[in-house]
């Protein structure tokens, strides 16, 4: 319907819980997306009828370099999902979703080396501290929690 917007990656419980790994799942999830509306261009450029044709009388269709060369760009690569066949994920130690998540989340802040300048950073937790004063009355953090 024309919305190209996504929102609230990582959110858990509307937005009172944010997680790293759902962030990381979350992310796939709008790569497929983007992908599947980009769609697929049918242009003679892009999609050789007569190399189709041949590849399918020679019975080497994966093999054209056509084919080679229009790979990437059209079939969407999953860095989380599983797609291998059942035997093969339970013989592969059938780890899930959400472990490959983490080892991802971890290689990206393994690679993380932004820091927030020191005054930038109390800045941000004094406007905090006065927006959750005016707005709950208090910390705006559980119980028994310190300063964000």
């Amino acid at each position: 319907m024309g919305s190209r917007s996504f929102y609230g990656a990582g959110m858990l419980s509307v937005d009172e819980v944010f997680s790293p790994e759902m962030l990381v799942i979350d992310r796939e999830i709008a790569d497929y997306a983007e992908r599947f509306c980009r769609g697929v261009s049918l242009d003679e450029d892009d999609f050789s009828l007569a190399a189709v044709a041949h590849g399918a009388e020679a019975g080497v269709f994966m093999g054209l370099d056509d084919t080679l060369a229009h790979f990437r760009e059209l079939y969407w690569l999953p860095r989380l999902s599983e797609r291998r066949m059942l035997n093969g994920w339970l013989a592969g130690g059938e780890e899930d979703m959400r472990e490959r998540a983490r080892v991802e989340m971890n290689r990206l802040l393994g690679t993380y080396d932004f820091e927030l300048a020191p005054e930038q950073a109390r800045e941000l937790r004094r406007l905090y501290a006065r927006a959750a004063q005016e707005i709950v009355g208090g910390t705006g953090l559980p119980e028994g929690r310190g300063e964000p």
